[in-house]
C-alpha cells in the first residue's frame, strides 16, 4: 500500500535538540577516557619497539656469530642495533649500524628508564639508567656485567592513576620478554611482571 505525502513525517527541532545533547553527554565524558587509552596504546607501543629491536639484535649476534649490541639512544625510545668496533668498545660509536629506531614515529613523549641489574622491584618505573644498551654474544646471551637488563618505558604526560607502565625484561640467558607491572593486573595474568 502506498503512503500518501501527508502521512510522511520529519524530525522535529526538540527531536534533533535532544539527540545532541545525548551525543554531546556520551562524547563529554568518553574523550578523556579514549585520550588516557591513546597515551597508554603509545606506551605500549614504544615498549613493543624496543623489545623488537632487543630480539633483533639477539638474532643478528646468533647468525652473524659475533657480538651485537642493542643501545638506547637518549631517554625517548630511541633506539639501534650495531656492530661494536671492537669487543672492548661497549657502546655502538664507531661500530656499524644494522637498524635504528626514531622515538617520533608516533610514540613521542614517552619516558625510557633502565635498571643495570636484576631484582629491582616494580614499586616505580627508572627514570634513566647507564650503561644505555645491552650487548649479546654469539649465543645470544647478555653475559656482561653492567648492561641493561630491564627497561621501563612511561609516559609522564598521563596521570599516574591512569598510566599504563610498561617493562621489557633482558635475562643472562638472552630472553628478552614484555611485562605489565600494574597493580591492578592479578598476579596469574600472563602478562604481569613477576
Amino acid at each position: 500500500m502506498l503512503s500518501r505525502p501527508g502521512d510522511c513525517r520529519g524530525v522535529t527541532l526538540i527531536e534533533a535538540m535532544v539527540c545532541l545533547t545525548i551525543i554531546g553527554l556520551v562524547l563529554f565524558i568518553a574523550i578523556p577516557d579514549f585520550s588516557n587509552w591513546l597515551a597508554n596504546q603509545r606506551i605500549r607501543t614504544a615498549a613493543e619497539s624496543i623489545q623488537d629491536g632487543m630480539r633483533f639484535a639477539r638474532s643478528e649476534a646468533i647468525r652473524r656469530n659475533t657480538e651485537v649490541r642493542f643501545q638506547l639512544t637518549d631517554t625517548s625510545t630511541n633506539w639501534m642495533v650495531c656492530l661494536p668496533a671492537s669487543p672492548t668498545v661497549q657502546n655502538c660509536t664507531g661500530g656499524t649500524v644494522l637498524q635504528s629506531h626514531s622515538g617520533i614515529e608516533a610514540v613521542a613523549g614517552i619516558v625510557v628508564g633502565g635498571w643495570t641489574t636484576t631484582g629491582n622491584p616494580y614499586s616505580s618505573p627508572a627514570k634513566g639508567g647507564t650503561p644505555n644498551g645491552t650487548t649479546f654474544n654469539s649465543l645470544g646471551w647478555t653475559p656482561l656485567a653492567g648492561d641493561l637488563m630491564r627497561v621501563d618505558v612511561t609516559n609522564p604526560a598521563v596521570v599516574a592513576s591512569s598510566m599504563r607502565w610498561m617493562v621489557v625484561n633482558v635475562t643472562a640467558s638472552g630472553s628478552v620478554a614484555m611485562c605489565d607491572p600494574s597493580p591492578l593486573l592479578a598476579t596469574t595474568n600472563p602478562m604481569h611482571c613477576n
